[in-house]
């Protein structure tokens, strides 16, 4: 089974999280303290400087130094304030995001849920904050495969998305790209291509037609998905129509020679080779997307390669030799390198 992606709303600047903003990870929040607070409670001010150094030490990379100094954020806010004061739920935030990133997803989800409970009571369920924390949560029942109470998840941040943003935002079709890839992954093909067709009706009335980043590649895996479906009159309507929405994605981004490539391994590329559009496939008018699924050995190196949707055979066969060039940093799990797989879209544009 193909590997499916979540969107993660940011939690940076949570009482103004952008549509931008939300496709990227989420960060440590700093929220602001008044100069009277930080006078009246020596462990609010002491929170605040606390809270800078976790920061800092975050955007480092230094985790293990970060954390403890995030609990104590959390101690002395929490003897400080009332429970139900929303920095006490950033604390809470910062200190799941840590032990979401250190691998350490129990704690996660316990902190993270504690802080959906004031943030909720204390700003309403579509808040930025708790939406924030509804996309984190989201993202790790979907990884550890509780499809369902993911789902719930997904569904609260298109209801929360449709409230503030209105129903035809670009922030409705990423949460709503969420949802489909869930009901994918639990083999609701039926609910997933109806959810696909309205982040569509949405992404086709956006002026310009774009894409935020993070949902290239969700609707690629969408797409390789859809070539792997019995192909009825529904699904060939439905990989026609994502078809001209990457390319309509690929013109308006212009490219290297017609060309643009998407990764959706979790790796860094190192390099990735753009394939040469081949002059018979311009001749013959071809163009569109190749799906390629690549395996991805220790060092980071490409050892397999196949396309895997019915594109033009000169498109395919180009693209999978520039895939078997790519290069990636090596995946880690528990600090040993692994062998894994992935996917890379190609996207060929007549100019």
């Amino acid at each position: 089974m193909m590997k499916l992606s979540l969107i993660v709303l940011a939690a940076v600047l949570l009482s103004n999280v952008s549509v931008k903003a939300q496709t990227e990870q989420a960060k440590p929040t700093a929220s602001p303290i008044s100069s009277a607070q930080t006078t009246a409670s020596p462990e609010v001010a002491e929170a605040a400087r606390l809270n800078a150094r976790v920061l800092e030490l975050y955007k480092s990379g230094k985790f293990d130094e970060a954390l403890p100094l995030a609990q104590q954020v959390l101690t002395l806010r929490e003897k400080a304030l009332a429970p139900t004061d929303r920095r006490i739920a950033d604390a809470l935030t910062n200190l799941a995001v840590i032990y979401a990133d250190k691998k350490e997803t129990g704690k996660a989800e316990s902190l993270f849920q504690r802080a959906l409970t004031i943030y909720e009571n204390a700003l309403g369920p579509a808040s930025d904050a708790a939406l924030v924390v509804v996309s984190r949560l989201m993202v790790l029942r979907f990884n550890k495969g509780d499809y369902d109470k993911a789902e719930a998840l997904a569904q609260q941040l298109v209801a929360g998305n449709e409230k503030k943003l209105g129903a035809n935002n670009i922030g409705v079709a990423v949460a709503l790209t969420n949802l489909a890839n869930i009901y994918a992954a639990k083999s609701e093909l039926a609910k997933a291509r109806q959810t696909f067709a309205r982040v569509l009706d949405i992404i086709d009335q956006a002026a310009p037609p774009a894409l935020p980043a993070g949902m290239y590649e969700p609707l690629a895996n969408y797409l390789t998905l859809l070539y792997r479906q019995q192909q009825t009159d529904e699904v060939k309507a439905q990989i026609e129509r994502t078809n001209k929405m990457l390319l309509t994605v690929g013109r308006a981004a212009g490219g290297n020679k017609g060309v643009q490539s998407v990764g959706v391994l979790n790796g860094r590329a190192v390099l990735k080779p753009q394939p040469e559009y081949p002059l018979a496939a311009k001749m013959a008018h071809a163009q569109g997307v190749v799906v390629v699924r690549i395996v991805v050995d220790e060092t980071g190196k490409v050892i397999e390669a196949e396309a895997t949707n019915n594109a033009d055979p000169a498109l395919k066969r180009v693209s999978v030799e520039a895939a078997r060039r790519a290069r990636f940093t090596p995946t880690l799990f528990e600090g040993v390198p692994v062998k894994v797989s992935g996917f890379i879209t190609y996207n060929f544009v007549l100019q």
